[in-house]
This record gives C-alpha cells, structure tokens and sequence, in this order.
C-alpha cells in the first residue's frame, strides 16, 4: 500500500529498501522493549494479571507513583497505533482487489469504516477479560503469516508476475526458512492459546 501510495517503481527500489529496512529495526526494536517490559512486569509478584488494573499494578514496583499515567499513555498510544490501519484495511483491500482507486468517501466504505469501529465496542459492551482477548488475538496472528509467506514464495516464482526479473535461490531459501519458522510458531502459539483456556 505504501509503494502504491508514494507512486515508487523499479527505480526507486533503494529507496524503498532503505525504507523497509528502517521500518523492519524500529520495528524489532519497539518488539523487543515490549517483550522486556512484559516479561519484567508481568507476574512480577508471582500473581496472575487478569484485567488491566492488574497491569497497572504490576508497573508499579518499577514505575511507582507514575505507574498510572505510564499505562494510561501505553494503552491510549497502543490503541491509536492500531485503530488507523484497522479501520483503512478492509476498504483498502476491496480497492485493491477490483482494481479501483482507495477513495474512501465511497458509502460503502464509509460503511465498513464504522462498522470496524463498532467491533470495538463487542468486549466492553458485553463483557469479558480484555487481558485474554489481548492474549488470544495474539496468539491466533500466527495463523496468517505462515499464508502471507507461503504466498508470497508462490507470487515471487512465477514468471508472469515477476517479467524478467528472476528471484535468486538465496531469497527462495530464506523464504523458505521464514515459512518454517512461522509455521513453529504458529504451533507455539496454538499449544499456548490451548494452555491458557484450559
């Protein structure tokens, strides 16, 4: 969507590299930092965290007295961060797929727009643990990318797409290692999700 957006072609693909390869370390980077938090905070008292306040507290022994404020940014930001992509995707993807332009004033995707939003009121409105519905949407996110990857492998290799730019045999091993890996952990994440139910 980006490429698409910035109107980039073949020859701007250092840029688009360079591009990809900043976003890929902000990315590992920003994972990382959460990874350690949560591991640091998380069941730091030996005591299960089951609802957000829980998290809170579980900030408190290393952020004391601005434990609140900290988790209250962490989850506005958290929130912000994912509602803008979530709420273009689905439209973006209609565009996409008929090959019309990404024109969001159409009615059917203002329609989509709101009704995306409206899903986000399903938990509080009916109740539940917001703290499991965190923890299942993560570990159901596995199941997509062993596809995009599988795909990905496919689009690469057929002549059609690619013209005449071949893909190397190092990218379709590193692929295919990628596929691997996502499929591993796409069998972590279900053993996990079925320990937590139970």
């Amino acid at each position: 969507m980006l490429v698409q957006e910035e109107g980039w072609g073949l020859q701007d693909l250092k840029k688009e590299n360079k591009d990809a390869m900043s976003a890929m370390v902000l990315t590992f980077l920003i994972s990382l930092a959460i990874m350690i938090s949560a591991t640091g905070t998380l069941y730091f008292s030996g005591t299960p965290v089951d609802d957000a306040t829980d998290m809170m507290h579980a900030l408190g022994p290393w952020a004391g007295d601005f434990a609140l404020t900290l988790f209250t940014l962490g989850i506005i930001g958290a929130g912000l961060s994912s509602i803008f992509p979530n709420l273009l995707l689905f439209p973006w993807l209609i565009a996409d797929y008929t090959g019309t332009p990404r024109n969001m004033k159409k009615p059917l995707y203002k329609l989509i727009v709101v009704i995306v939003a409206l899903c986000g009121l399903i938990i509080p409105v009916l109740g539940g643990k917001p703290v499991w519905i965190l923890i299942a949407s993560q570990a159901l996110s596995p199941f997509v990318m062993p596809l995009i990857t599988l795909f990905l492998l496919i689009l690469i290799n057929k002549s059609d797409v690619m013209k005449g730019h071949k893909t190397s045999l190092w990218m379709n091993i590193a692929l295919g290692a990628t596929l691997i890996f996502n499929c591993y952990m796409l069998y972590v994440a279900l053993i996990g999700l079925i320990k937590f139910i139970q």
